[in-house]
């Protein structure tokens, strides 16, 4: 059992599915998770922009950084998993949600 108590499922998945589709964008994918953040335009005015970098280190395409020894992910929890099978299409009994 994780540390946190969270429950967590693999994101092999979630990110197969990402890399194969070519219709499906980082944005749609961050907006259904609630990976977005705030961002400063180029005229210093802020707005709301998709955390594609969180989306990468989440499915495991790139190492996170933030954990020791620079890990690519391959676990996500339970209730982020929940949001991503409809973006996806996913049956959420073929990936364990």
């Amino acid at each position: 059992m994780p540390k946190n108590t969270t429950e967590h499922v693999s994101n092999a998945p979630f990110r197969e599915e990402f890399l194969r589709n070519e219709e499906l964008t980082s944005r749609e994918v961050c907006e259904a998770a609630g990976w977005m953040m705030k961002m400063k335009g180029r005229r210093g005015q802020y707005y709301v922009g998709a955390d594609t970098g969180l989306l990468q280190r989440k499915l495991g395409i790139k190492p996170d950084t933030r954990l020791k020894g620079n890990p690519t992910r391959t676990t996500i929890p339970y209730d982020e998993a929940v949001k991503l099978v409809g973006v996806f299409g996913f049956d959420p009994v073929d990936v364990d949600v």
